[in-house]
């Protein structure tokens, strides 16, 4: 329990570090799905809230 809450606190900042493949792919997938959502999301709030204007 301790391990994995150590491992997995420095997540923003330890990603490079970490040599474990596995878990800086899974971290990078995780990070690409989030930003990708994100990114999405402020798309769809300025389509809604430009009127349909794409200013970026």
């Amino acid at each position: 329990m301790q391990r994995s809450l150590s491992s997995a606190a420095p997540s923003r900042g330890g990603i490079k570090m970490r040599p474990s493949s596995e878990h800086s792919l899974e971290t990078s997938a995780m990070e690409l799905l989030v930003c990708s959502v994100k990114t999405f999301l402020e798309e769809v709030f300025l389509w809604e809230g430009e009127g349909g204007g794409r200013e970026r």
